[in-house]
């Protein structure tokens, strides 16, 4: 190169211009030394090819607390027969910038001498495969580029996503990528690291014997809450210096516990620093210079669409608001609300469900319509309610519906409904509608839930709950004999409570009611509250339809049948009203069919 060439000329002796460099000042080794990081490799002309080396210059990587791992990876490529290290860690933990940092430490010469002079290359795979649309293509394509690196013994080759080499450009009777790749990695023909997630490696890397065991697996494990701060602190220069904002460390320690508390779908340090990143950007965009507290909630608030600060304004107004909607529950509905105080104050164990509550009563007295407005209000939205119907989970072969099919099993890639749901919205609350109903198999899957917080699916993946408010349901011992006894006075509300009560213990394993936070039962329905309910969906209906009928003729009319009503609840009134408005309609042939 002219670079080469220039260095040629300075350093040759008894030269003019080495004299004239000298009189400079100017020391020959150093530029020595810089030449060797910029120098041009053949490879650097490859376009699938990335030099992690010279991005490291440009873009310094800093690299906190992961020095044991980094020295795993290092001791792989030191070795005689397949130098080659699989790195499997969650998404966000750091895999990409642990192998950024090692080539940084090559630029830097802050490791081992057989290392100094490694130049670390990513290829990229899909880059490899774009533009190859007949068979043989892309085998041709890749076999040039391996032939090219053999040729470069100081090449490392990084694979980001390397279980995408498994089918990558495999089309019918031709040779995938892996397959290409497997007998250059057996003969250790040039150094290689790969990335992968732990998902990816179980369903896809481990099943390929041949190529995983041509790899020494490194896995890189989430930090804990000390590390992850520690790594904040480390970076936040950087994003100073971009955003042009001042990050106290206070900050760093209050982003990471809220990243920890509300956003649970994703992974240290990754998620902290999406965080401080995002709310740098606000802060900028306000022209402010320094970051706070506030910023970072409303950022978290924004991005997860999640409430952090529930006040004590806010339950009060979801205490009144509930009674509003259901009604003869006041005494319960008070009882929730203070339980909820308690969680907002902290009162909650951290890495359990932020709490487990049984709703006892009769059916159609409001358990269910409770839960769905505490969703609403203390979640934010009814799209956090997520509702299971545990008669469809009476089966022991059920638990495949719960966890998912276990290898080898139709739908084994395929997420249930429960998981599915609470990964998209952890911030949720999770019925278990009439939970007596649920085989003992199912039952025992939830009693480390409430126990622990989280369950494994078939995957072996862990489903968190620990931001999740699960409410269970069961109307046992409300019978119609309870029902009848208490009309004809021969027992009162406290005794039919007492009835219930005694019905779920005697069905339930003290082992399963020891893990319930709270139980709470509701009343069964009365004509006061029947007619309050009555007046409210007429009222809706009558909001609906662009038709005026009599809601109190209609209202006295289904009242009537008040029996039937007070032993079915709410849903019984709700039907009753229906059809009668709908025997007006006929009635008065508002509706035409010809």
């Amino acid at each position: 190169s002219v670079d080469c060439l220039a260095f040629s000329l300075i350093s040759c002796a008894d030269s003019l211009t080495k004299e004239l460099v000298s009189t400079q000042g100017i020391d020959l080794e150093t530029i020595k030394e810089q030449l060797k990081i910029t120098r041009i490799s053949p490879l650097d002309s490859v376009d699938e090819l990335v030099n992690l080396n010279k991005k490291a210059i440009k873009e310094p990587v800093v690299l906190i607390d992961r020095e044991d791992d980094l020295q795993l990876v290092i001791n792989c490529l030191l070795r005689r027969q397949k130098p080659n290290a699989l790195i499997v860690g969650e998404p966000g933990v750091g895999k990409s910038a642990s192998v950024e940092y090692l080539a940084q430490k090559i630029v830097n010469k802050d490791i081992d001498d057989s290392l100094k002079d490694m130049v670390v290359y990513e290829l990229d795979i899909s880059a490899i495969v774009a533009g190859t649309k007949y068979r043989g293509e892309f085998e041709e394509k890749l076999k040039k580029i391996i032939k090219k690196i053999r040729k470069e013994p100081s090449a490392i080759i990084f694979i980001d996503e390397i279980h995408n080499t498994i089918g990558a450009g495999g089309a019918e009777g031709a040779i995938d990528a892996s397959n290409i790749l497997k007998p250059y990695l057996a003969r250790g023909d040039f150094k290689c690291i790969g990335a992968t997630t732990y998902e990816e490696y179980v369903k896809l890397v481990k099943k390929e014997k041949a190529i995983d065991r041509r790899f020494q697996l490194i896995k890189l494990d989430e930090p804990g809450l000390e590390k992850t701060i520690r790594i904040l602190k480390g970076i936040k220069h950087q994003y100073e210096k971009f955003h042009g904002v001042e990050i106290d460390d206070n900050i760093c320690e209050k982003i990471v516990k809220y990243a920890k508390k509300h956003v649970v779908d994703r992974h240290f340090p990754d998620k902290a620093i999406d965080i401080m990143d995002c709310s740098c950007v606000s802060v900028k965009k306000e022209k402010r210079k320094k970051l706070d507290e506030k910023t970072v909630i409303q950022t978290i608030e924004k991005l997860y669409k999640v409430e952090i600060n529930n006040s004590n304004n806010k339950l009060e107004y979801m205490n009144k608001k509930i009674k509003e909607k259901i009604i003869g529950q006041d005494a319960v509905i008070k009882q929730i609300s203070r339980h909820l105080s308690y969680i907002d104050k902290g009162l909650c164990d951290e890495g359990k469900p932020l709490g487990v509550y049984f709703f006892v009563g009769p059916s159609g007295c409001g358990k269910t319509q409770t839960a769905k407005e505490i969703a609403k209000l203390y979640f934010g939205s009814y799209d956090n309610y997520i509702k299971i119907d545990m008669s469809e989970y009476s089966e022991p072969s059920s638990v495949t519906k719960l966890i998912g099919s276990p290898p080898g099993y139709v739908g084994h890639d395929n997420q249930t409904y429960i998981v599915d749901s609470i990964r998209k919205n952890p911030h949720s609350v999770i019925i278990l509608d009439e939970i007596e109903k649920a085989n003992k198999e199912v039952v025992n899957i939830f009693l480390n839930v409430f126990d622990e917080g989280y369950f494994f699916d078939a995957r072996k993946r862990k489903i968190d709950f620990s931001n999740a408010l699960i409410i269970l349901t069961s109307n046992l011992g409300y019978s119609e004999e309870t029902f009848i006894q208490k009309k004809i006075g021969f027992i009162n509300t406290k005794d039919e409570h007492e009835e219930g009560l005694k019905a779920i213990r005697e069905h339930f394993r003290s082992e399963f009611l020891n893990r319930i936070d709270e139980l709470f039962c509701f009343n069964r329905l009365n004509e006061e509250s029947a007619r309050i309910i009555g007046t409210n969906y007429l009222s809706e209906y009558q909001d609906k339809m662009d038709y005026e009928f009599s809601s109190e003729l209609i209202l006295e009319e289904v009242m009537k049948s008040k029996d039937e009503i007070l032993r079915y609840g709410a849903r019984q009134l709700k039907k009753d009203i229906k059809k009668k408005i709908i025997q007006e309609l006929d009635k008065k042939d508002v509706i035409k069919c010809s």
